[in-house]
C-alpha cells in the first residue's frame, strides 16, 4: 500500500523496495535501489560493471565508443548565430516534436528532429551532443491526479564528420527508453502523460590530435614522472624521445646528415 506522510520537507508517500520490501519516503528510493546494485559482466569486452552502468557501459562497448570521452567537460561554446540558451558551455536547441501518447514516437521523433540540425553543425566543427526529453508522468492517490516531470538524457557523446548518426541516435533512443521504462517500474506507479519538451544540447569539441595538449593532474605532475611537452609543431613526440636519450647518445650531425630532415631541436 503506498501511505502518505508529512515530512518538513513536504508531503511524500511511502513506498516499498521492489528488492528488498523495506518501507521508505518516495523520494529516497531511486537512491536506496543503489545499494542493491551488484557487478554485472559485460557481454562484449566481459569486464565487471556496476548494474546501474551496465546498459550505457554496453551500448558503447558495442559500438566502439571510448566510453572516457563521454562527458560533459572538455568542451566549449559552440559559435551560432541563432539564439538559444545555454547550460554551462552546451548550446540547448529547442526540437519542434508533436506530442503523443506513445513515448517511443517521442524518442523516435526528437532523434528525428535533431539530426538535420546535428548534421549541419559538424560541417563546422567536432561537438559532443546530447538529446534531452522532459516528460510529465500522472497517478492517482486519494482520488486526486498527481503530477510529476521527468528530464531523460542520452549518453553525451563526441561526435565528428563522417561519424554513424544513425548509430549515435540509435543508443540514445535505447538509453532514454530505458532509464523511462525504470522511472516507472521504480516510480511506485507513474505513467507517462505527455511530452514538456525536447532539446538537442551541443558544444564545440577539439579532439586530441598532432601538437595538442594533455591537462596533467596536479598530483602526476609534480612527481616528475612524464613528459608534457608543448610544442606548435607535429613534433612533440620525437621532441619526447630526444628528451629522454641520454645527451651522448643524441645523434651527432654527421647522423643528422643523413636524415631527410634535419633533426629538431627540441623546445626549451
Amino acid at each position: 500500500a503506498v501511505v502518505s506522510t508529512q515530512s518538513r520537507h513536504g508531503k511524500h508517500q511511502e513506498v516499498e523496495c521492489p528488492t528488498c520490501k523495506e518501507k521508505m519516503r518516495s523520494d529516497n528510493l531511486n537512491r536506496h535501489i543503489l545499494s542493491h546494485n551488484t557487478s554485472r559482466t559485460c557481454k562484449f569486452c566481459k569486464k565487471s560493471i556496476r548494474e546501474d552502468k551496465i546498459l550505457r557501459h554496453e551500448l558503447l562497448c558495442q559500438s566502439k565508443v571510448d566510453e572516457s570521452l563521454c562527458h560533459r567537460s572538455g568542451v566549449e561554446q559552440i559559435d551560432t548565430a541563432e539564439e538559444c540558451s545555454v547550460s554551462g558551455n552546451f548550446k540547448s536547441f529547442p526540437l519542434q516534436v508533436e506530442k503523443s501518447m506513445d513515448y517511443d514516437k517521442v524518442i523516435a521523433d526528437t532523434c528525428s528532429a535533431a539530426k538535420d540540425r546535428l548534421v549541419q553543425l559538424l560541417e563546422t566543427h567536432p561537438v559532443k551532443a546530447q538529446i534531452v526529453i522532459g516528460l510529465s508522468f500522472y497517478k492517482m492517490a486519494g482520488g486526486e491526479k498527481d503530477i510529476s516531470e521527468k528530464v531523460f538524457r542520452s549518453v553525451c557523446e563526441p561526435l565528428v564528420m563522417g561519424d554513424d548518426l544513425d548509430e549515435f541516435f540509435g543508443r540514445a533512443k535505447v538509453y532514454i527508453k530505458a532509464r523511462i521504462e525504470e522511472y516507472e517500474r521504480y516510480g511506485s506507479g507513474w505513467l507517462f502523460d505527455e511530452l514538456k519538451c525536447s532539446h538537442l544540447q551541443v558544444a564545440k569539441y577539439t579532439p586530441l590530435s598532432g601538437s595538442g595538449k594533455v591537462h596533467i593532474p596536479r598530483k602526476i605532475k609534480k612527481m616528475k614522472s612524464i613528459l608534457n611537452i608543448t610544442s606548435p609543431d607535429n613534433k612533440c613526440f620525437l621532441y619526447c624521445l630526444l628528451a629522454k636519450l641520454p645527451e651522448k647518445k643524441v645523434p651527432d650531425q654527421s647522423a643528422k646528415d643523413n636524415l631527410t630532415e634535419e633533426l629538431p631541436k627540441p623546445p626549451a
